[in-house]
């Protein structure tokens, strides 16, 4: 009797067992039919654009200061191919610029020139993007929006020097080093494989400016202003996993 009784538990347990397997190996395959990761990872590089102005009564000029991009997209639940996908991506940029060319400024003339700028910030943004997939599954294009909304911190400082008596005229540093930060990009991707795929993305970032409106020291027409908006272009690679 209790072999019996033993035998039936056992019996059971392998049953249950079994079928759990089984359920197991559909939930696998159907995940693997519908073409969903459990998570991907993308890093990126590439270069921003940040915009400087400079004015003095009514002449202006504007002064670009390039900088380097890097940073790295983690998602959920990404598809394979097209679809929607939201992520949380953190990276960082640096802006440098030893010297500016010279320009004239005010009804005098004052030839002056940007001198060493650096400036840098760091964020992390929740990313919303859509893909259409062009192609089959081993490959093929895709092309669509990415939008990002998060926080940055940022600073740096910068000098402005005459250039009749290389005397500087106007400096400043950072006045508002935390802000919000919106972000929107078109990503176009070639597809290699069902888990990677190289892309290339145009868009630009809008936030509070690190360096607020400074008049220009000793000399009081000068007036120096960060744009809100910053341009860039970068490319990377995408990964499922």
């Amino acid at each position: 009797m209790k072999s019996m009784r033993f035998l039936t538990i056992v019996l059971v347990l392998f049953s249950f067992f079994t079928i759990a397997a089984e359920e197991s190996r559909e939930q696998v395959s159907d995940y693997n039919v519908d073409g969903w990761k459990i998570r991907y990872a993308s890093p990126s590089y590439g270069i921003s654009l940040l915009m400087l102005d400079v004015s003095s009564d009514d002449v202006s000029e504007t002064i670009v200061v390039p900088g380097f991009d890097f940073r790295i997209l983690n998602g959920v639940n990404v598809s394979k191919r097209g679809g929607f996908y939201t992520g949380y991506e953190v990276g960082a940029t640096i802006y440098a610029l030893s010297e500016s060319d010279s320009f004239y400024l005010n009804d005098d003339s004052l030839n002056v020139h940007l001198a060493g700028f650096f400036a840098g910030t760091v964020y992390i943004m929740q990313k919303y993007g859509y893909r259409l997939d062009l192609g089959g599954k081993a490959g093929g294009l895709s092309l669509g929006p990415e939008i990002g909304i998060g926080i940055q911190v940022g600073g740096g400082s910068y000098d402005i020097i005459d250039d009749s008596d290389g005397e500087e005229i106007a400096s400043g540093g950072t006045e508002t080093p935390f802000g919000m930060l919106m972000e929107l990009t078109l990503e176009g991707t070639l597809r290699m494989g069902q888990n990677t795929r190289l892309f290339a993305g145009l868009g630009a970032n809008v936030s509070n400016p690190m360096f607020d409106s400074i008049d220009g020291g000793s000399f009081n027409s000068l007036d120096i202003e960060q744009l809100p908006v910053r341009p860039f272009l970068r490319g990377g690679f995408s990964m499922n996993y």
